[in-house]
């Protein structure tokens, strides 16, 4: 597809797999439907390419979604939350693997609250001039472990001045595993 994308909000079992797109993105859930574990779960984004160089490429909000070995580019390549507004809207119960991510702004970044998420596995390219990889805010005000998880994710770049030549992460939670990655600078 070129210059159109797919989307859902609230329902389970669906799964957008195996799809080229370029010019636009994928939006998989809706932030108002965080922790709706009753009717928003069980979907599926895999296989996919995405190229929206001037855009997001993959945002993911709600309940219950599954992100799996695709090939992702845009300015940002995945935002969690999208259209948050308060705290009691974002992400919960997703899980981010195995992907493969070129940005040239941010390669994940969040709004607002994150439950139950875990991005592991992950290679994140980040373009030249990129200013972050990660932006990984999260508001969690309730008692308990949010379970928050980043773990064996590799950033890289082109990014010069630097070590690993990837530009650094912006990580705020206060629960937040974060385990085995390579987080450039």
């Amino acid at each position: 597809m070129i210059n159109t994308g797919i989307s859902f909000t609230t329902t389970d079992g669906v799964i957008i797999r195996n799809n080229t797109i370029t010019g636009s993105g994928i939006s998989a859930g809706d932030a108002e439907n965080f922790d709706r574990t009753d009717v928003v779960y069980d979907n599926e984004v895999y296989g996919n390419t995405i190229k929206h160089v001037n855009g997001t490429a993959l945002n993911v909000g709600g309940n219950g979604v599954i992100v799996r070995d695709n090939n992702i580019e845009g300015t940002i390549g995945i935002a969690l939350g999208a259209g948050a507004v308060d705290s009691n809207t974002g992400v919960s119960n997703v899980t981010i693997t195995n992907n493969t991510i070129k940005a040239s702004n941010r390669g994940i970044t969040s709004m607002n609250t994150i439950k139950n998420v875990t991005i592991q596995g992950n290679t994140i390219d980040m373009k030249q001039s990129a200013t972050f990889a990660l932006v990984l805010p999260k508001m969690w005000n309730q008692a308990g472990d949010a379970n928050f998880i980043l773990r064996d994710n590799t950033v890289t770049g082109k990014k010069s001045g630097t070590t690993s030549g990837a530009p650094p992460s912006l990580l705020g939670a206060n629960s937040l595993e974060l385990v085995e990655n390579s987080l450039g600078d």
